[in-house]
């Protein structure tokens, strides 16, 4: 992995979404900084093999790109700590929309070898935090995207980014209605579910739990949830309301 030095420098977007950079001290932001805590606990009780963690849903809408973009800034905040955010939705990549300008490079134009990943990583604010977003300028100029992920060759690309990061955030697509999640699961150390408070069906939770491997689910997200309702639920999480979900 190339030094912070040789990457892009980033910016954020302003997006009100982004709790965890705009209102780090409120509540939502609270529920990540407590989250941050355990996956720490949980990645000292592993002997560190705890390193990239799939973020993803049984549906799409319920949160999971504003969740993951929240806990990698989160993480990021920890003194000593690097993390990497990567886009893996290659169907409806949004992880770009975060960033202040679309980045010339994205992760496929890495697993296509057309370029390295240092031209692909831009390094946000403070230097901690780096991103590989799926969709980039190339994409957009008419080079499309696939259908699914090349899985083994990403699978070796996040085994040689490993050792540079201390976690490692995977935006995934949702498992229902792609193949990709459940792949991603099986290629990643551990993965969090996203559910919407009121909205998920219960039986899209059961179906999504019986399509991945169990033994890689570190918990669920609960997103959405009212902040009158937090003396019920333990995590309250941001709701997307911006008319372009995930």
């Amino acid at each position: 992995m190339a030094k912070v030095t040789d990457v892009v420098k980033g910016a954020w977007a302003h997006r009100e979404i982004l709790v965890s950079l705009l209102d780090e001290q409120g509540m939502a932001g609270e529920q990540f900084r407590k989250l941050r805590v355990k996956l720490r606990a949980l990645k000292t009780a592993t002997g560190g093999s705890l390193v990239s963690v799939v973020i993803t849903s049984p549906l799409t809408g319920e949160g999971k790109t504003a969740c993951a973009a929240n806990l990698a800034i989160t993480l990021s905040r920890e003194k000593g700590s690097r993390v990497l955010l990567m886009d893996c939705d290659a169907r409806k990549p949004r992880i770009h929309e975060f960033l202040e300008v679309t980045p010339e490079h994205g992760l496929l134009d890495v697993l296509d070898g057309h370029c390295t990943d240092a031209e692909a990583t831009v390094s946000m604010p403070g230097g901690t935090l780096d991103v590989i977003s799926m969709a980039s300028a190339y994409n957009a100029n008419g080079h499309g995207r696939p259908t699914e992920l090349p899985l083994e060759r990403l699978k070796k690309r996040i085994a040689e980014l490993t050792p540079s990061y201390d976690f490692i955030v995977v935006d995934a697509p949702p498992l229902l209605p792609t193949a990709d999640a459940g792949g991603l699961v099986n290629i990643c150390d551990g993965a969090l579910l996203v559910v919407r408070a009121g909205t998920t069906p219960r039986p899209a939770v059961t179906r999504a739990l019986a399509s991945m491997d169990k033994a890689k689910l570190i918990g669920f997200l609960l997103n959405g949830v009212p902040e009158r309702g937090m003396g019920r639920y333990y995590y309250k999480y941001y709701s997307e309301k911006e008319p372009s979900k995930d």
